[in-house]
């Protein structure tokens, strides 16, 4: 069975969006029923558009090198050190916030923290698939996408579960 790179980032990316919106859905209803959103709930939307509009941008980033006509590896490995790099930058811009979200309660500590070993080993991966240890690919590029989808869709359930629990 052939694989449909276009087709399949497009759906990722299209999940990437639909995550983002019921998160911020869940946001507005929940600060209705209580008055205002929680710092708990506020963290986890925030970690949730950050999760999935990187997804969204590593999604869409391959079709520029795509439509300029380059071959499979060059496509993946400009996709993966882009995106890559967006995200290195993104961790030095907000590495202040993780710093406080981390510091917080025990429950939120234990999620950030299976969280972020997941993003530096997807990152790690990711920098990786530009060529220098191997040749680079659809696989390695989408496996570190993918795992972008799943923090949103992580933090999509811890946002949902804190506003319905009330303890947001």
């Amino acid at each position: 069975m052939d694989v449909d790179p276009q087709s399949l980032l497009l759906t990722t990316a299209e999940l990437s969006v639909a995550f983002a919106g019921f998160a911020s859905l869940v946001g507005v209803f929940a600060s209705r029923r209580q008055g205002a959103v929680s710092d708990e709930i506020s963290d986890f939307l925030r970690s949730l558009l950050d999760y999935g509009l990187l997804a969204i941008w590593g999604c869409l980033l391959p079709f520029v090198p795509m439509l300029a006509g380059a071959g499979d590896a060059a496509v993946w490995a400009v996709s993966s050190g882009v995106l890559g790099l967006t995200r290195v930058a993104y961790i030095l811009i907000s590495h202040r916030w993780y710093r406080a979200i981390m510091k917080r309660g025990v429950v939120l500590n234990r999620r950030g923290r299976w969280i972020m070993t997941g993003d530096a080993l997807a990152l790690a991966a990711q920098l990786l698939n530009t060529g220098w240890l191997w040749t680079p690919s659809l696989f390695v590029h989408y496996a570190s996408v993918l795992w972008l989808l799943t923090g949103a869709a992580l933090c999509f359930r811890w946002v949902v579960q804190a506003a319905w629990s009330g303890e947001g």
